[in-house]
């Protein structure tokens, strides 16, 4: 029989399963603006289980970011990878506003 798990890797939702508590549990810190510390052995799927709660929160409501920090090596890494995904995110944040917005000036006509 084939492990139905995946390890060392974060996975999606075809391959999620369970967890719907700690999902919620997740989901409601996130919308209250709490301080979350997520601990476990190495390979239990905390990535996964992270990026699942933050999948459930209203992209209309919440500038999401998700940041791999196992490749900082000290404060000024962490900086500059911090501030790299937030400007990522921000700018395609922005870029589909700017084409939502074209697309509702496009449609605009004189009276």
């Amino acid at each position: 029989m084939r492990n139905p798990f995946r390890y060392g890797q974060i996975v999606g939702p075809e391959a999620f399963c369970d967890r719907e508590r700690e999902r919620a549990d997740l989901r409601r810190a996130m919308e209250n603006g709490e301080r979350l510390f997520v601990f476990s052995e190495r390979r239990m799927g905390k990535s996964s289980l992270v990026l699942r709660a933050l999948d459930e929160l209203s992209p209309e409501r919440y500038l999401k970011l998700y940041v791999d920090l196992w490749p900082t090596e000290s404060a000024g890494s962490f900086a500059r990878r911090l501030a790299q995904v937030f400007a990522e995110r921000l700018e395609s944040a922005a870029e589909r506003r700017l084409e939502a917005f074209a697309r509702y000036i496009s449609r605009l006509r004189p009276p």
